[in-house]
């Protein structure tokens, strides 16, 4: 027989390289699958959280609206709406300090810490958003607080110095004497 002359050193790949290269490749392209799999999921994570947050944004700005035209914020148990697969509630209580944290000043109640049931000017607002992303129940929390003209004014026994507008227009407040220096 006759070797053809550019064939002299042919090598071939041993059962044990391929096995071992496909070995690798399988880690690899489970090690991308996985990472794929959670950025779909931390995508529709992410979408949720951001529907659930324009809807907490938009019940803030409903509250704020309530405020600025004059209604005050009712004081109560919490109240639900659902809004698609979303559950929006709102809660609004009184704000009081804690008399064991913070005692009543030695002046005696002041507007911030009225003491008893004589209840301050200041609100708490919380907001919950509530949904099921199909493995457990999610909350998204918004907190803020809310001052009270109506009741400033009662407890201050005067009644439109400290309104809403005024506090939202600085052309309202009233001005200095002359020769205040300000």
């Amino acid at each position: 027989m006759r070797r053809v002359e550019g064939r002299r050193h042919q090598r071939a790949l041993t059962l044990l390289e391929v096995m071992a290269a496909v070995a690798i490749l399988g880690i690899v392209y489970a090690y991308l699958a996985q990472a794929a799999s959670q950025g779909i999921l931390t995508v529709g994570d992410s979408r949720w959280r951001l529907e659930a947050s324009l809807l907490a944004d938009e019940a803030m700005a409903q509250l704020q609206q309530q405020m600025q035209a004059g209604a005050p914020l009712p004081v109560g148990p919490e109240e639900e709406t659902e809004a698609g697969e979303f559950i929006v509630s709102r809660k609004v209580g009184y704000f009081n300090l804690p008399e064991e944290t913070f005692p009543l000043p030695e002046a005696g109640p002041s507007l911030l810490h009225p003491g008893g049931t004589n209840f301050g000017i200041l609100r708490v607002v919380i907001i919950r958003v509530k949904w099921f992303d199909g493995i457990e129940d999610r909350v998204l929390r918004r907190i803020t607080f809310a001052y009270d003209a109506g009741r400033a004014g009662e407890l201050l026994g005067t009644s439109g110095l400290l309104d809403a507008a005024t506090l939202g227009d600085p052309s309202q407040l009233p001005s200095p004497p002359p020769g205040d220096g300000s």
